[in-house]
């Protein structure tokens, strides 16, 4: 008699809440204040009995961001409504997949006791209240950017037929280089730039004069200027000395553990650092660093542009073998195409940088030099010219190959369009860069100056 009275109770307490509420089985039991099989039954049954009010097949799905062939899967779930939240009952005829690249994985009915799994053949599939369907959906992107489709149910209830559309939306992010990094990919779904590398602003140096500023690359101990057509930062090892101590600090713009400044500290042991001036002799005494003039500076002004460019080219250089390094990284190239890209570039930098060292008077006049072009005894400055000039005979040449060796690695797809870009801009202006650095050379050779050492 107590229990029958607790299920009026209930039930009324039902019937006067507004019906847009929803009620789960539980919260209907503490209406009651106690659950029993008798009470569960006679909230369940006039359910049963209505039929269904409403569908509710589950809120658009926005899958989270993919990188490109990653899978992301999510969870679509349809029931009828009835007094209560799937508290209805009635039929799902079938489900229309979505399109492609969504595809369903598993579907399930699932009710309080127990769930089942279903096949497309299974249906219809009748559902009763507190049961519903669950249908797992995947998607993976081929391609970068953004996709869309729906999955619709089809159902009947009540006497009428229906469809219910859940809208699916996923996205991968397009990860491509710029002109600062090199290697860029996609993890977890957003982009991760690659390997940090010294930006050229294209262009800044076309048709301007060697020596004009260009676009400065932020760090202090470099001189950002036109060489060739190309944008140079000329390392100046000496901004990167605290005091007239010798040091094993160099200025290293290409090293991606360069500090704020451009400075690494060099392997090796204290040295004189570089002051970029091609007329001192850069000598380590006492622990003290001197910087003794070796040429009478009014007449030596044809080295020092010669010698800072060779400076920045080298530079370029070392850049362009990091570029080459994060390319070979990133790629898991085969041992002997690294090597092909490689060995080039090495040879390269090792002719500018004897070069350079010539154009200092560091460098004796190497066997196999070629003599001088007349008898007349040659100035200081023309032989250096000469020394640093045999020094580039080949280089060009050798960039050029390093070229045909980036093609054709793109060829077999073992490098991607946008590193092939970068890598060929660089190589382009550093070629172009040496070429110019060659007609100085010349140019020098052929200007008869005298001075003392």
């Amino acid at each position: 008699m107590r229990e029958g009275k607790r299920i009026r109770i209930a039930i009324d307490r039902i019937a006067r809440r507004k019906p847009r509420a929803p009620q789960t089985l539980c919260s209907l039991c503490n209406l009651a204040r106690r659950c029993s099989v008798a009470l569960l039954a006679a909230l369940v049954m006039p359910l049963v009995l209505s039929g269904a009010a409403d569908a509710a097949c589950g809120e658009a799905i926005t899958f989270p961001a993919a990188c490109v062939g990653e899978t992301e899967t999510a969870t679509t779930t349809f029931c009828f409504d009835g007094v209560t939240a799937c508290g209805g009952s009635g039929t799902v005829q079938r489900i229309d997949p979505p399109g492609a690249p969504f595809a369903i994985t598993a579907i399930r009915r699932e009710g309080l006791l127990a769930t089942e799994q279903l096949a497309a053949s299974d249906f219809p599939v009748t559902l009763a209240p507190l049961q519903s369907i669950a249908v797992d959906v995947a998607v993976s992107l081929g391609t970068s950017g953004a996709v869309g489709s729906r999955l619709t149910w089809v159902t009947s209830a009540g006497g009428h037929t229906d469809r219910c559309t859940v809208d699916l939306r996923a996205s991968a992010p397009s990860c491509t280089d710029d002109a600062c990094h090199l290697g860029t990919s996609c993890r977890d779904g957003a982009c991760v730039p690659g390997a940090v590398v010294p930006c050229r602003d294209a262009g800044a140096c076309d048709h301007a004069p060697d020596g004009q500023r260009c676009p400065d690359d932020g760090l202090a101990c470099t001189d950002d200027v036109c060489g060739g057509s190309a944008c140079l930062h000329v390392p100046i090892d000496i901004r990167c000395a605290t005091s007239n101590a010798c040091s094993a600090y160099a200025c290293a713009p290409e090293r991606h553990d360069h500090d704020a400044q451009g400075c690494v500290l060099a392997a090796g042991a204290d040295t004189c650092s570089e002051d970029g001036d091609p007329c001192t002799d850069d000598t380590c005494s006492n622990d003290q660093c001197r910087h003794d003039a070796a040429i009478e500076h009014t007449s030596c002004g044809p080295i020092t542009a010669a010698f800072r460019k060779a400076l920045g080219l080298a530079a370029a250089t070392r850049t362009l073998l990091e570029d080459m390094s994060a390319v070979t990284t990133a790629g898991n190239l085969r041992p002997e195409v690294t090597a092909g890209l490689v060995k080039p570039l090495q040879r390269i930098g090792l002719d500018l940088d004897t070069a350079t060292q010539a154009l200092a008077g560091k460098l004796a006049e190497p066997p196999g030099t070629p003599p001088p072009a007349s008898d007349v005894p040659e100035s200081p400055t023309q032989l250096r010219a000469r020394i640093a000039l045999a020094q580039l005979h080949g280089t060009p040449r050798r960039v050029g190959g390093f070229l045909v060796e980036v093609f054709q690695a793109r060829v077999r797809a073992e490098v991607t369009p946008a590193e092939v870009a970068l890598l060929h801009a660089r190589a382009r202006a550093l070629r172009g860069g040496i070429r110019s650095l060659k007609h100085d050379l010349r140019a020098m050779q052929a200007v008869s100056r005298t001075f003392a050492r």
